[in-house]
């Protein structure tokens, strides 16, 4: 490889849902970006109570097992779990029943493959 050019990275998309009667759809089955860009990752979940459901982020890394990135609700901030920081960014879209992870300033070690998912967010009764 030539000195200043910036080899892409392949990042992959799947979805997982544990819930019955709903589905999950990413559009972009791979998503491939060159260092120091930002991939935008989409989740659609076909539900009518999005509102109450948690969308949870996952990587598979290239050498490595399967890690949360971070959970979302509709009106909350993302919670990012621990080795992850504020590159990785998410939010729900209510009116497109849709949550967005996006990984900003992509870095080589960011390659993998990402997935949805989704549960029905605790009562607090």
């Amino acid at each position: 490889m030539r000195a200043g050019i910036a080899a892409p990275l392949l990042l992959l998309a799947f979805s997982f849902c544990c819930c019955h009667s709903q589905s999950l759809l990413q559009r972009k089955a791979s998503i491939t970006r060159s260092k120091g860009k930002t991939a935008r990752f989409r989740c659609v979940i076909d539900t009518n109570d999005f509102e109450t459901l948690e969308v949870h982020w996952y990587r598979k890394a290239v050498s490595g097992g399967i890690q949360r990135i971070l959970y979302i609700s509709v009106k909350s901030e993302p919670v990012r779990d621990s080795g992850f920081d504020d590159k990785f960014f998410a939010e729900n879209l209510l009116k497109e029943k849709a949550s967005l992870l996006d990984i900003r300033d992509i870095a080589e070690s960011d390659a993998g493959v990402y997935y949805c998912a989704h549960w029905k967010r605790p009562s607090n009764t």
